[in-house]
């Protein structure tokens, strides 16, 4: 009898303990679990590419935003982009993104900070982009041959124009360089033949 007791005792604690060791390890995960930051797991599973009013959306992965691909439908000839998708901001425009569509006006959405190489390049029949005033990049030939892209264009955070990024648009009707902060000047870079304007028409940088 008491050899039993004995066994009895012991099935006891080794099951208590086990209980107690199972309960702490799976605390510890769960508490390491809610610990991990979130952009890591975005990082591991990003989103897949999204379609928006005709629109191919993508995210990165780096700056956790999504980014304008391409333009899926070239028959779209006035086009608003979206602000934010899933709660993360549209920052950018990626490389070739509408390269020789057909659109006429565009509406950049509020967070888009970047227009990648060669994004409008030879969309001719481009007349307005309502949005450059919160640009801070354009790549190089961004714009080149839009011929028909006539308006007056106003930089507010620009620093950075890529080579001929408006290279054979002659139809702007002037281009204002007014920064918001007056030490943005001091990194402003503006490349090569980024403008080809005529000669009635100036670039006014006013810092």
């Amino acid at each position: 009898m008491r050899k039993f007791l004995i066994f009895a005792v012991y099935n006891f604690l080794l099951i208590t303990l086990g209980v107690a060791t199972l309960y702490a390890a799976s605390t510890y995960i769960e508490k390491e679990m809610n610990s991990l930051d979130q952009s890591s797991l975005l990082k591991s599973s990003p989103f897949e590419d999204i379609i928006i009013n005709h629109v191919k959306y993508t995210f990165n992965t780096e700056t956790l935003s999504f980014e304008v691909k391409s333009l899926e439908n070239n028959s779209v000839l006035n086009l608003t982009l979206s602000d934010s998708i899933y709660g993360y901001p549209v920052t950018a425009i990626k490389d070739k993104a509408f390269y020789k569509s057909n659109i006429e006006y565009i509406t950049l959405g509020k967070h888009i900070k970047y227009i990648g190489n060669n994004a409008f390049k030879s969309s001719i029949n481009l007349k307005e982009l309502i949005g450059f005033e919160q640009i801070e990049s354009i790549g190089k030939w961004a714009f080149k041959d839009c011929i028909n892209l006539e308006m007056d264009i106003t930089f507010k955070s620009i620093q950075y124009i890529g080579l001929r990024a408006f290279f054979n648009v002659n139809k702007i009707k002037s281009v204002s360089i007014d920064l918001n902060d007056d030490s943005l000047y001091q990194t402003l870079v503006i490349d090569k033949d980024a403008f080809s304007l005529p000669n009635a028409l100036s670039l006014n940088t006013t810092p």
